[in-house]
C-alpha cells in the first residue's frame, strides 16, 4: 500500500489492526485510489472545459498529474 495512503488512514482514526482485519490492505488501497482518481478526473475535466471555451488551462491538467504522483496512482 502507498505510504501516503497508510498515513492518511492512520490520521483518520482507523487503526492499523482494524485496517488489516476488516479492510485488508488491498481494499483500503483500492478505495483510496478511487478517490484520488476521481479528484484527478475533476481537474482534467476542468482543463477540457476551459479549452472548449477558447482558453487552455494547463494548470488544471498539471494539477491532475501532481495529485496522481503525490499518491502514487498511475494514470
Amino acid at each position: 500500500m502507498n505510504q501516503r495512503i497508510k498515513e492518511l488512514a492512520d490520521r483518520s482514526g482507523i487503526s492499523r489492526q482494524y485496517q488489516e482485519e476488516y479492510f485488508g490492505p488491498k481494499l483500503l488501497e483500492q478505495f483510496a485510489e478511487l478517490i484520488v482518481r476521481e479528484c484527478a478526473e475533476l481537474c482534467e475535466g476542468e482543463a477540457i472545459f476551459a479549452g472548449m471555451n477558447g482558453r487552455k488551462d494547463a494548470s488544471a491538467s498539471n494539477c491532475a498529474t501532481i495529485i496522481r504522483k503525490h499518491f502514487g496512482v498511475e494514470e
